[in-house]
């Protein structure tokens, strides 16, 4: 299970894969802790490279839940400024490659390009 992020909606520098600029969950590194990944590059096309690793995430799960914690500082978000988040949970049983794979392989949420949003 994987967490697309787009964090301010390119209101800054960061590269994007179709908006998203960071992956969460991409690599499990104990039962306690996940990845936190950034893009590297504006990308239409996913390669192995396009997400590198740049922070480590404490997770939990619970039957069919799972928790993750992201500290706001880790997606570069500043203590008390003012914030928005759109984000996607995608659960394949393949590696995703071409956004159009969102409404094709596993599961998304919400389908297809649409997204959750959160802001304060």
């Amino acid at each position: 299970m994987n967490l697309y992020l787009n964090v301010n909606e390119g209101k800054n520098d960061d590269k994007r894969f179709y908006g998203y600029n960071y992956l969460v969950n991409a690599y499990q590194y104990s039962e306690t802790k996940t990845s936190l990944s950034k893009c590297t590059e504006d990308v239409k096309v996913m390669s192995p490279d396009t997400f590198k690793i740049c922070g480590m995430l404490e997770y939990k799960y619970d039957g069919n839940e799972i928790m993750v914690e992201i500290p706001k500082k880790a997606i570069g978000i500043e203590p008390g400024s003012k914030f928005r988040i759109l984000f996607k949970w995608v659960d394949s049983r393949t590696e995703i490659y071409r956004i159009e794979q969102f409404y094709t392989d596993g599961d998304c949420a919400p389908i297809g390009r649409l997204n959750y949003v959160f802001e304060n």
